[in-house]
């Protein structure tokens, strides 16, 4: 398969990976609020997900929230 990269994830965390690219892994969608380098953190040194539904992204005093895991 021509074309196709695979990146380690720590290329993926540092941000080396989303700038050989040009790109970014995940959208901005729901980052309201937040500043640059939060955006950054967010679209390009987070690995995207595949999914039915758009994943819904929370902001909390203008920094992005982490998923931890489920509550109860």
């Amino acid at each position: 398969m021509t074309g196709h990269r695979r990146f380690c994830p720590w290329c993926i965390a540092d941000g080396s990976a989303a700038e050989r690219l040009a790109g970014e892994f995940a959208d901005s969608c729901g980052l309201d609020g937040v500043g640059e380098d939060v955006l950054h953190e967010v679209t390009r040194r987070t690995p995207g997900l595949s999914a039915w539904q758009d994943p819904h992204r929370f902001v909390h005093c203008q920094d992005a929230a982490a998923f931890v895991g489920e509550a109860g």
